[in-house]
């Protein structure tokens, strides 16, 4: 494997200090790490990734994808929900209004019906307000949280890759004919100082990750049992409130109905 670097002796630290890898260096340096993206680009070879960072990501990943679709679903749920207690508002207004001036038959129906819309309306602020906060929390989630944590993860990439790059490199020097040593070294020096600070954007990196997801695993199930709470609250009060209306239904058989024919 091109990421193996076993058999190659340590680097002298007498020849590190003070010492910054020159222009050349730098461009060669360069090249290998754009090498190693394209190899991983086509699966030619894989990254030094930890197996364990790699599943977090994954799953970080997939997750997000999951609350995208969980913010557009909880936005519709919410627009569909204000429109039809709206439209449910309204209708009772306009029924009130029409029993208002219909036959005395339909005044009492009608009256009724529009009273128990207008009641239904009232109960719907608490279960909004449960959505929004649901919008709020998921939005936050995959809008901030999220997305710095990505931004830590394309920072760690890039120092693998730079990392894995420096192993090409050194391995590479290692197949020429005659290396000097102060080339080894040199390369040695770079690829110490690319694990390093993978190592450590890699801590970070996992910390953050751990990090989020108790935080998510905190908010999303307090606000999902507020929500449940709210959404219970609103179908017993509008089952509660319709169960004190009852409309009598007139037929042509009724006395009433009879009289109006005539």
């Amino acid at each position: 494997s091109t990421q193996s670097t076993g058999g190659i002796p340590p680097p002298n630290p007498l020849t590190q200090v003070n010492s910054k890898p020159g222009i050349f260096t730098k461009i060669s340096q360069t090249l290998f790490v754009t090498k190693q993206k394209v190899l991983e680009t086509f699966g030619q070879v894989q990254g030094s990734i930890d197996p364990q960072t790699k599943d977090r990501i994954d799953k970080l990943l997939f997750i997000n994808s999951q609350y995208e679709r969980m913010f557009i679903l909880c936005s519709a749920l919410l627009e569909h929900f204000r429109a039809f207690t709206d439209s449910q508002r309204l209708l009772g207004e306009h029924w009130n209004v029409t029993g208002m001036k219909e036959e005395e038959i339909l005044t009492t129906a009608l009256v009724q019906t529009g009273n128990m819309h207008q009641l239904l309306d009232k109960q719907r602020e608490e279960l909004i307000a449960s959505l929004q906060r649901m919008l709020s929390i998921v939005g936050t989630f995959k809008n901030a949280a999220i997305r710095d944590t990505l931004i830590n993860f394309e920072r760690y990439t890039k120092a693998r890759q730079e990392y894995d790059g420096c192993c090409l490199r050194l391995e590479d020097i290692y197949n020429e004919s005659k290396p000097s040593r102060e080339k080894i070294e040199e390369a040695q020096m770079l690829c110490t100082e690319s694990k390093k600070l993978m190592d450590k954007l890699s801590d970070d990196l996992t910390t953050k990750i751990v990090m989020l997801n108790e935080k998510r695993v905190q908010d999303l199930s307090m606000q999902l049992a507020e929500y449940l709470k709210s959404f219970r609250n609103y179908y017993v009060s509008c089952s509660k409130i319709v169960q004190q209306f009852d409309i009598k239904v007139v037929t042509d058989s009724t006395s009433e109905f009879k009289g109006l024919m005539k």
